[in-house]
């Protein structure tokens, strides 16, 4: 049992667990779908976002975190204006826009909740 005066800042677990967890997940898919990630685009993909969570843990790496976040943060306000013009179009479902536009709100929010912003 851990002794509850002793433990790392809330920042600082956090990190150390998203590590385990990236880790843990490298080590299931190549265990266990290592040919399927190899032929898989959409596998590589999660693969590679699991790399760059290690990377970004790595106190060397926090210059490449904020570039990572400013032009996240922007190209997510691109995507807003981009879809808020084309829902002034008329031949566009407002539903199908309204739903992406959910989807960017979701990733702001993943990412300022990851990054503390």
């Amino acid at each position: 049992m851990s002794d509850p005066d002793n433990h790392l800042p809330e920042s600082e677990e956090e990190s150390r667990i998203r590590k385990m967890l990236a880790d843990h997940s490298m080590q299931y898919l190549d265990a266990n779908h290592f040919e399927r990630v190899k032929v898989s685009p959409g596998l590589q993909q999660i693969r590679a976002r699991l790399e760059n969570d290690l990377a970004f843990e790595h106190p060397e790496y926090d210059h490449q975190q904020k570039d990572y976040q400013d032009v996240y943060l922007q190209l997510l306000i691109k995507q807003r204006l981009f879809l808020t013009a084309l829902n002034k179009e008329q031949d566009t479902d407002e539903d199908v826009i309204r739903k992406l536009q959910g989807l960017i709100d979701l990733e702001e929010e993943k990412l300022r909740v990851r990054f503390g912003l």
